[in-house]
């Protein structure tokens, strides 16, 4: 434990100790919202009032050890455009994962609670910062398998893909998956099919049924019960834009690119950052900062206080006292 110390206090900029004194370092405010396997909370660093937020996992739930290879992943995505993990502690019945915060919340909160309409440039802008970060991952061998609205979160002026619950890195001897993983609405058709593997590409197709999303409010199929919509994806013809006018040709065209059917025909990430739809939109940081600053409030009024003394499972004795175990810490090395 002692040699993460110096490299803990840099990553954190502040002292780190046992287990139960990081603990006692942060001070939970309210619930941002249900991550991948755990409850996800703002918090803040007592004393200087600097914000993260803290996933929040019982160890005994079956989700630990999903949760672990998470950590493992995130560990190797220090990115501009990836939500920023900072580390994870085992204090009493919880596994504590400390990440970024983005004040601006989800384009899924975006989307459902502030209910604003997104215009073209800032769908440019939001899907852009996606794409850097799609980039990065590939380049590691990584598929998100998860890419959605939802796990788009805005920080300031950048927007950053997070939520690696469903995230898996290829092997040099296995370079195609077949496990169904992610959200039925935003499976590519190979994920279905599953009899030729998936790779990489499984990410494009989601991220084009996201500017759907993001277009439009919902993803296409929404009306169809989840479970249907896994016989209707692979047979259908690739969605598209409800409305032709309203969206320009470019808008139009990207979609097109990511929802090719087949997934030799989708571009990289790398070749869409060329696409004339994003390029624009790497410089539109000042669309996402005003968005960011248009939904800060708006979110704050309806995320609730995390009540600790409720009968659920997040429970204030479980947090409070000292610690009767061994510290345990893990932090990115």
């Amino acid at each position: 434990f002692l040699m993460h110390v110096d490299r803990l206090e840099r990553l954190f900029s502040f002292p780190v100790g046992t287990s139960s004194e990081m603990k006692n370092q942060f001070e939970l405010k309210e619930k941002l919202g249900e991550g991948s396997y755990g409850t996800v909370y703002h918090c803040v660093r007592k004393g200087t009032k600097e914000e993260y937020a803290a996933k929040l996992v019982d160890i005994k739930s079956k989700a630990t050890k999903s949760v672990y290879a998470e950590i493992e992943i995130m560990k190797q995505c220090l990115h501009p455009y990836i939500v920023k993990f900072y580390g994870s502690f085992e204090c009493k019945n919880f596994l504590w994962v400390i990440m970024e915060y983005c004040r601006g919340g989800s384009i899924g909160d975006v989307l459902s609670i502030c209910k604003r309409k997104l215009n073209e440039n800032q769908i440019s802008a939001i899907i852009a910062g996606a794409l850097r970060g799609l980039v990065h991952l590939h380049k590691k061998g990584i598929i998100h398998r998860d890419v959605k609205a939802a796990n788009i979160l805005l920080c300031h002026n950048a927007a950053k893909l997070g939520d690696f619950g469903t995230s898996v890195k290829l092997s040099q001897s296995n370079r195609k998956l077949r496990s169904l993983e992610g959200s039925s609405y935003w499976l590519a058709p190979e994920m279905i099919t599953v009899d030729t593997g998936y790779d990489v590409k499984v990410d494009i197709w989601a991220l084009g049924i996201t500017a759907i999303e993001m277009a439009q409010g919902k993803p296409p199929h929404h009306d169809i019960h989840h479970a249907q919509v896994m016989y209707i994806i692979p047979e259908a013809p690739s969605p598209e834009l409800d409305r032709k006018e309203g969206w320009s040709a470019e808008f139009h065209d990207f979609v097109s690119v990511c929802l090719q059917k087949r997934p030799e025909d989708r571009p990289s990430a790398s070749e869409l950052l060329l696409h004339p739809f994003i390029k624009g939109g790497i410089y539109r940081t000042n669309e996402l900062r005003k968005l960011v600053e248009e939904c800060h409030s708006i979110l704050e009024d309806f995320r609730y206080e995390a009540d600790l003394d409720s009968g659920n499972w997040l429970r204030k004795s479980e947090f409070s006292g000292s610690s009767e175990f061994a510290d345990d810490l893990e932090f990115i090395e």
